[in-house]
């Protein structure tokens, strides 16, 4: 709204306005669910769902015997880079932060899974997404505007 954020915002208020998910998925040694509720006792299901939806977790979370309860591991080690990649883009939308930033957030992902949560992504309203990415041919499709640097 064409103010300075560091002018018109404090930390904690950037850190609620900002989802970021990095290349390399930190995961807490928790479930699925923990993961991306994080401290949301109360979570809200149908944002859940959403979420799970639009990060293209929800078949394989649904194929494991203990669903959402299923536990990563420490680091993540019981999911796959992709699977830990979409849980993290998952947190970020259950988030609802208005600024989204990825950093190559499909890079371990195949072609097809990739297109999907991409074009998931670029569906959302209301958002602001910030992508880093080498999938150009996977991304110029979409509703994203791109600036090649």
């Amino acid at each position: 709204n064409n103010e300075i954020i560091s002018n018109s915002l404090n930390n904690n208020s950037l850190k609620s306005i900002v989802s970021y998910v990095p290349q390399k998925v930190l995961l807490l040694d928790k479930t699925i669910l923990e993961n991306i509720v994080l401290n949301d006792q109360d979570y809200d299901e149908d944002k859940l769902n959403d979420a799970l939806k639009l990060s293209s977790l929800d078949n394989f979370v649904n194929q494991l015997k203990n669903g959402l309860d299923t536990s990563v591991g420490e680091l993540g080690k019981n999911v796959s880079g992709g699977q830990a990649q979409r849980i993290a883009i998952a947190r970020s939308i259950y988030r609802e932060a208005p600024i989204i930033i990825l950093d190559e957030p499909t890079s371990s992902l195949d072609k097809k899974t990739s297109t999907e949560i991409l074009e998931n992504l670029s569906n959302i309203e209301n958002k602001t997404i910030i992508m880093s990415s080498h999938k150009i041919d996977e991304i110029k499709e979409l509703k994203f505007r791109m600036i090649n640097l």
